[in-house]
């Protein structure tokens, strides 16, 4: 079953350059970059997308557009999915939050 086509207005329904971003990242729209984050048993594949992380980072734009160019997708097995997900939400809309489980 494929997901619903999204609404035709979402940028005119978020107004700061963020919020756009973070629905980007939740809906996966336009992504384009995948990591494997993570080991087995919870490992999990994470997108991204350049533009935003290559603005954001130095190591990422050498990542995708320097000598360091990396193969799609890109294998991140040190760091856990969560960690992962929260730089992949700071480097597109700011978003950071501390859970201490």
């Amino acid at each position: 079953m494929s997901a619903p086509p999204p609404p035709c207005d979402w940028q005119t329904t978020r107004k700061l350059v963020k919020e756009r971003g973070q629905y980007l990242l939740e809906t996966g729209m336009w992504s384009d970059c995948r990591f494997i984050v993570g080991t087995e048993p919870n490992q999990q594949v994470l997108e991204g997308h350049k533009l935003f992380l290559a603005m954001s980072s130095p190591v990422f734009e050498a990542m995708f557009f320097g000598g360091m160019a990396e193969k799609d997708p890109i294998a991140i097995l040190d760091v856990q999915p969560d960690a992962f997900k929260a730089l992949l939400e700071y480097a597109i809309y700011y978003n950071f939050a501390l859970d201490f489980k």
